[in-house]
């Protein structure tokens, strides 16, 4: 029960772990990480719900959809520099028909995450974030590159052309978000 971010940042540093001892930067084999890169897989695609949607109690079961952005690059990262596992291209593909269907906004922007927690101190909810819209970018673009459906192309032109709208950038922030892994 992680928060997506979360689950990324872990699978990111055993991935850069793994990459880095390949090359023989280390007394640790790439061997031992390798052997558990696929286990931390298989527990983070476990925490999928069927719907695509990755959910935390955290937040009182919400999906807090920019974390699941982080989550699906790292996922591209482990299928595209470690193990291409097709397990991968259907998680990030339920996850972005999910968000796409159920969490883009009218106003040309995703929730900030997919229900409203009225705990106190949790503020967050369904409200709009185009200055996140950045972060789906690699979502997106990667699945029309996978599959050659269109409609994923199609996707990320409209959330790039969403969130690149000058009065969402007004911080390195909101900049660094939109532009970072856009490319």
């Amino acid at each position: 029960d992680m928060e997506s971010r979360i689950q990324a940042r872990s699978l990111q540093g055993f991935l850069l772990a793994w990459e880095t001892q390949a090359n023989g930067g280390s007394n640790y084999t790439a061997a031992s990480w390798a052997t558990h890169l696929p286990q931390m897989l298989t527990q983070i695609l476990k925490a999928q719900n069927a719907n695509g949607a990755f959910y935390w109690n955290g937040y009182c079961g919400a999906s807090i959809n920019y974390m699941n952005a982080i989550l699906n690059d790292v996922l591209i990262r482990y299928y595209t520099r470690f193990r291409a596992d097709s397990a991968i291209v259907s998680s990030i593909r339920r996850n972005a028909d999910w968000m796409w269907e159920t969490q883009w906004r009218a106003d040309g922007s995703f929730n900030y995450q997919s229900l409203r927690c009225d705990r106190p101190g949790d503020t967050g909810g369904p409200s709009k974030t185009p200055d996140l819209n950045g972060l789906y970018l690699t979502t997106y673009g990667w699945l029309y590159w996978m599959t050659g459906d269109a409609k994923y192309r199609d996707i990320a032109d409209k959330i790039f052309t969403s969130g690149g709208r000058p009065q969402f950038l007004q911080g390195t922030k909101q900049f660094n978000q939109q532009y970072s892994s856009s490319y």
